[in-house]
């Protein structure tokens, strides 16, 4: 990998992998916001400007670590804007068996359905449902990956291993929402025409498993054969929607009471079903060594802490590196560089003190959401940003800090006023 390049999307994320070969991996594409504070101009302007950098790009991919709006929005935007941008796209696979209670789909079909327009519920991204439909006029279907724990990708010649959601919904995370969806299911049947809509509901789950295994890795399927699958789960989706018309008429108040209870439970899954990825080390640690934990929480990383390696290069903190997200098991790892998404307008909070605390380099796009840049302008004044090659020679801070024109960490982040290798290098690069 030639250079980790961060890209300032306010409370967003959106990193590009830029391999020796000159082909590019995005590791998300998002914001929930609708202007850059800096510029009061419109994302869609930052995130076209982002896309046209790498327009030459031999390949030009993307990871989604999860649906939330603030990592998919400019993707979306751009696969509608300009279909054939990505050369491929890997999604990460949602909890969904053939046969089974299949929880969290049906919350995310029941407030598809049903969420009321102005509600909470109605802005919680339900994206994947509809993923499928939105991919397949873009790319070719052997270009779709769905990726779980064990699974492999490349990228830029070098094999990376995802670590996180596993294939199956384990019962915990089943049991988070199998309550609100039983509540779901006996208020739904009580309308004209539930029996028939929970019976679509069912078949799509049931087929949305199908098709998640025909785009996995191993599938041997072919490309038409996946097309085949999507377009079935797609006509399932239109059938849901045709049950849900009989209800509309009648009220729809207590559903929408039981939707905005689950919607915490269902936004904090989404996050816990982060796709968590790191390189593999065929010849021990070294300078491409990352992890990208998406936004999932502690939990999930203490579960999965036997599988990462005991230090890493860079490391992208969870949840744009806000206090809820902070993590022990992160903080136990040997960290040489933190990337750090966040914003002037930090709808999740700040960025953690902890991260201040830590003996690693942080590359944060906006220091607006960090209260140690506000006091001191630098966070990273103390920290080793680079080491001399002479055995027993000073420590000095980044070259980049100094004026240079390129950070030796190969850590770049752009924002509003140009380049920066982080928030120490004041006169960017």
């Amino acid at each position: 990998m030639d250079r980790i390049e961060l890209h300032d999307v306010e409370y967003g994320a959106c990193a590009a992998l830029v391999g020796r070969d000159q082909s590019v991996l995005f590791v998300d594409a998002g914001s929930v916001s609708r202007f850059t504070r800096a510029e009061d101009a419109a994302l869609d302007d930052r995130f076209s400007r982002i896309f046209a950098r790498y327009r030459l790009a031999a390949r030009r991919d993307i990871l989604l670590t999860h649906y939330h709006r603030d990592h998919t929005s400019g993707f979306f935007d751009r696969l509608r804007r300009e279909p054939g941008y990505f050369t491929g796209v890997f999604l990460p696979r949602q909890p969904a068996n053939v046969s089974g209670p299949n929880s969290f789909l049906r919350t995310a079909l029941f407030s598809r359905a049903f969420a009321a327009p102005e509600s909470a519920f109605a802005r919680v991204n339900t994206a994947c449902l509809s993923v499928f439909d939105r991919l397949l006029p873009a790319l070719r279907p052997e270009n779709i990956s769905v990726l779980s724990a064990g699974d492999a990708f490349r990228f830029d010649g070098a094999a990376f291993r995802v670590l996180w959601p596993e294939k199956a919904f384990d019962a915990e995370a089943e049991a988070r929402l199998s309550e609100h969806a039983a509540a779901l299911s006996e208020a739904v049947l009580s309308l004209p025409g539930g029996a028939r809509f929970l019976e679509a509901a069912r078949d799509f789950c049931a087929a949305y498993a199908e098709t998640q295994e025909v785009f996995s890795p191993g599938s041997p399927l072919s490309g038409e054969a996946k097309r085949r699958s999507a377009e079935r789960l797609s006509g399932l989706m239109r059938r849901v929607l045709e049950e849900k018309a009989l209800a509309d008429d009648f009220s729809l108040a207590p559903i929408r009471e039981i939707l905005e209870r689950a919607r915490p439970v269902y936004t904090e899954l989404q996050n816990d079903l982060s796709l968590i990825f790191h390189n593999e080390r065929p010849n021990g640690p070294g300078e491409d060594d990352v992890l990208f934990p998406g936004d999932a929480s502690p939990a999930v990383l203490e579960r999965i802490s036997g599988r990462l390696f005991p230090g890493y290069y860079a490391v992208a903190a969870p949840h744009h590196g806000t206090e809820s997200h902070v993590s022990p098991v992160l903080q136990r790892l040997s960290v040489s560089h933190f990337l750090i998404s966040n914003g002037e307008y930090h709808a999740g909070g700040e960025i953690a003190e902890s991260y201040r605390a830590a003996e690693a380099v942080r590359h944060c796009t906006n220091a607006h959401a960090c209260p140690a840049a506000k006091e001191t302008g630098c966070c990273n004044r103390l920290a080793r940003c680079y080491e001399q090659a002479v055995p027993g020679a000073l420590t000095l801070r980044c070259l980049a800090a100094g004026g240079g024109r390129f950070a030796p960490c190969r850590i770049y982040v752009f924002g509003h006023s140009g380049v920066r290798a982080c928030h120490c290098d004041l006169k960017g690069l």
